[in-house]
């Protein structure tokens, strides 16, 4: 199954761009599971880096 979607953002004051987007469902689930574990991924090792540090507290 193919997704399509549409934004508008506005770029300045009189100016508005659209930016459509199709892609196949599967492969958007995929990549969007592995951005997410990406940025998790990343969470954590900042949070031991701030932990080892003093930073903040582990509860």
């Amino acid at each position: 199954m193919y997704l399509i979607s549409a934004n508008f953002r506005p770029r300045s004051k009189d100016n508005t761009s659209l930016k459509l987007s199709v892609y196949h469902q599967e492969l958007a689930i995929e990549l969007k599971t592995a951005v997410s574990t990406l940025f998790s991924q990343e969470l954590n090792l900042e949070k031991k880096e701030l932990l080892k540090q003093g930073l903040i507290r582990k509860f």
